[in-house]
């Protein structure tokens, strides 16, 4: 009878070893797998960050240049041609400083390369919001050089 538990104790034991080993080979393989894969996907940038003028920038719409370039708050990012480029959701934003327009929440020209400093304080929590979540999806690619009328452009518009 204990001649019996042994063996049968053995047995599971080293089935118990083997399930464990296995397991733990391919958690590795998985991690290297993903490891590897993160080596192949890490972007080189084409961009070395450098000021931009206004019609530069107006050149990186997605339509005339194969890049999105969008600007808050005078900072530069390239952004998904999926969303930001021709015939996509946020093309309006595209190729221009479109702070006013994120802040405000609205979609169009109007309001687009107008200096933001002039927006009421809940629009400015918004264009914030905005340009957090472009600094953390986008590379920046430069900053603005706006004209010298760029801050008396917001005289025209409402804040």
């Amino acid at each position: 009878m204990k001649l019996i538990l042994a063996e049968s104790l053995s047995f599971r034991t080293a089935l118990l070893s083997f399930v464990c080993g296995s397991l733990a080979a391919m958690f590795l393989e998985l991690l290297l797998r993903r490891w590897r894969r993160r080596e192949q996907l890490v972007p080189t940038s084409i961009f070395i960050p450098r000021g931009y003028t206004l019609e530069e920038l107006a050149a990186y719409d997605g339509v005339r240049k194969p890049y999105a370039f969008i600007a808050v708050r005078g900072i530069i990012y390239n952004c998904s041609l999926d969303f930001y480029g021709p015939n996509a959701p946020y093309n309006a934003f595209a190729g221009r400083d479109s702070s006013r327009n994120l802040g405000k929440m609205e979609v169009g020209q109007q309001e687009a390369n107008i200096d933001w400093t002039t927006l009421s304080p809940l629009h400015l929590k918004t264009l914030f919001e905005w340009e957090t979540r472009l600094r953390s999806k986008y590379e920046v690619v430069g900053w603005v050089i706006a004209p010298e009328d760029f801050c008396r452009s917001s005289e025209k518009v409402e804040p």
